[in-house]
Formats: C-alpha cells, structure tokens, sequence
C-alpha cells in the first residue's frame, strides 16, 4: 500500500494537524508511547522527507517538545482545537 504524499510540509499540517515527531509521546523508529496507531507520510518539497501523523486533524493528545525542532524556529505560537501549534518553516 503506497503511503500519502504531500508537496509541502503545510499540505501535511492542513490534514492531519501538528506531526508526531514534534511529540513528547514518540521517539524515533518506536510506537507512539501512549500505542496510538501512526504512519508515515511523504514530503515532496523541502528538507524533510517524510513525518510520521495520528489521524486526520491531530492528537488531542500531542505535546510539544522543549526546544526547537530540527535546528529550526518551529512553532508559531498559536494553539487548535487538535492540540499543538502549527509548524513554521518559514
């Protein structure tokens, strides 16, 4: 089964909310550490190929992590319903 693919990683924001990768919850090459099924999508565009989400529109569970995610500003600080704040890439 071919997985999702997206041009930008915004196009991944727009569906399914904040990424994992971004969450107190999961560590690298494990499961989600509260077992919430994930997957893996593709990024077209940019320096990030692929990030690993929840379920379309976010994880009302997700926390951020402290600092910044991959050697970037990542956040603009504005919360959703979903939990989280948007990624920047800007």
């Amino acid at each position: 089964m071919r997985r999702p693919s997206f041009e930008e990683i915004t196009d991944v924001y727009e569906r399914y909310g904040e990424p994992c990768n971004n969450c107190i919850h999961f560590e690298e090459g494990i499961l989600c550490g509260l077992d919430h099924r994930q997957k893996e999508v593709d990024v077209n565009t940019g320096h990030i190929p692929e990030l690993t989400v929840r379920k379309i529109k976010g994880c009302s569970d997700h926390q951020l992590k402290d600092g910044v995610w991959w050697n970037e500003v990542p956040l603009i600080s504005s919360s959703s319903v979903y939990g989280g704040s948007k990624t920047s890439i800007i």
